[in-house]
């Protein structure tokens, strides 16, 4: 997982941390457990700017 995480770019952690955000949104059974996972791994290389873009942006909803 980290290696993966290490490859994108800015860009492409903001799109994933909008698909970890969107599975909070509809959960399944044990899902929630696996975003916050990833959402931890995402957080601590894009820091709090990758969660601010992903709320500010307009095309989100």
């Amino acid at each position: 997982m980290d290696d993966c995480i290490a490859q994108l770019d800015r860009d492409l952690m903001d799109v994933l941390m909008k698909y970890i955000y969107r599975g909070f949104e509809i959960p399944t059974d044990g899902s929630s457990g696996h975003l916050l996972l990833w959402h931890e791994k995402v957080y601590n290389i894009s820091g709090v700017g990758s969660i601010v873009r992903v709320f500010a942006d307009s095309k989100r909803a």
